[in-house]
């Protein structure tokens, strides 16, 4: 994999998984006070949808984003997530053993593993320190 892959799969798990970042959730929820278009305009304009900032907006994983993490969706990390679900199931994407899957594959899939087990870390500190809190 290459840098641009980790920083593509990187905004887009982080995309759709946290509310955040979701710019479409934000405006679905906005538009009934709203109305679809200010709201679209709204969240739009405070997340950087559109543009390109001189400053970095977000920083995940020490990597700084310049525009909201919407602009790297790719139709391509579609597909990738839907194998890392039959991946994660233990139902490998192409026929053969572990040892014939494309090794890119196979990076993609164990790179979202990661991801997935950072957020389930998160979500675990978030519950102890809730429950001792």
């Amino acid at each position: 994999m290459n840098l641009y892959d980790y920083i593509t799969i990187s905004a887009h798990y982080n995309y759709f998984t946290e509310d955040k970042f979701n710019c479409q959730e934000k405006i679905r929820q906005f538009a009934p006070r709203a109305g679809y278009e200010r709201a679209k305009k709204m969240v739009e304009d405070a997340n950087g949808c559109n543009e390109i900032s001189k400053n970095i907006k977000y920083t995940i994983d020490n990597i700084g984003y310049k525009s909201c993490l919407c602009n790297f969706k790719n139709p391509n990390m579609e597909y990738y997530f839907t194998l890392y679900n039959m991946y994660d199931k233990g139902i490998l994407p192409f026929p053969g053993s572990v040892i014939e899957q494309p090794n890119k594959i196979i990076e993609i899939l164990n790179f979202i593993k990661v991801l997935q087990s950072k957020r389930e870390e998160e979500a675990i500190k978030k519950m102890k320190s809730k429950n001792n809190g």
